[in-house]
C-alpha cells in the first residue's frame, strides 16, 4: 500500500500572502517516490480548523507535514507570534488521527529543537527536505 502525506501551510498572514514554494518542491519529490500527496493551504481558508479536520478524515494520511516559514510577522509595531497557532494545529491533528506530524521550513533555523518541543510535533526536518523526507 502506498504511503499518503498531507502537507499543511499554516501561514495565515495575508499582508503579503506568501506562496508555499518549499511545499511545492517537496510534493514533487514525494510524488517522484510514489507517495500520494495532498496539500492544504490555510492562508485563505475561512475556517482552518475545519479544513484540517476535513482533510484528515477524508485523506487519512500516514504523515502530516507542516511548514514553518516564519515564527512571527517581524513587524515592529504589531508583531504577531505564529507558533501558538501552529501548536494548536498539531494538537488538533494528533487528536484526530494516529499519525506523525513533521515540521520543516526556514523558521526552524532559529531553534529547531525548541520549536519542535513547543509545537509538539514528532519530527523536525532542518534544511532541504527533498532527499530526507521521502
Amino acid at each position: 500500500m502506498r504511503q499518503k502525506v498531507l502537507f499543511i501551510n499554516p501561514n495565515r498572514f495575508l499582508y503579503p500572502p506568501v506562496i508555499p514554494i518549499g511545499i511545492e518542491y517537496l510534493v514533487h519529490s514525494l510524488r517522484r517516490n510514489s507517495i500520494i500527496v495532498e496539500v492544504a493551504d490555510l492562508c485563505f481558508s475561512a475556517n482552518p480548523s475545519e479544513e484540517i479536520e476535513d482533510r484528515i478524515k477524508s485523506f487519512n494520511p500516514d504523515a502530516v507535514c507542516m511548514t514553518i516559514r516564519n515564527i512571527d510577522s517581524a513587524l515592529y509595531e504589531n508583531n504577531e507570534y505564529f507558533l501558538p497557532q501552529i501548536r494548536s494545529y498539531v494538537e488538533q491533528i494528533k487528536s484526530l488521527a494516529d499519525t506523525s506530524v513533521i515540521i520543516g521550513g526556514a523558521g526552524l533555523l532559529v531553534d529547531a529543537q525548541g520549536i519542535l518541543n513547543f509545537v509538539g510535533a514528532d519530527i523536525a526536518v532542518v534544511g532541504p527536505g527533498e532527499e530526507t523526507l521521502p
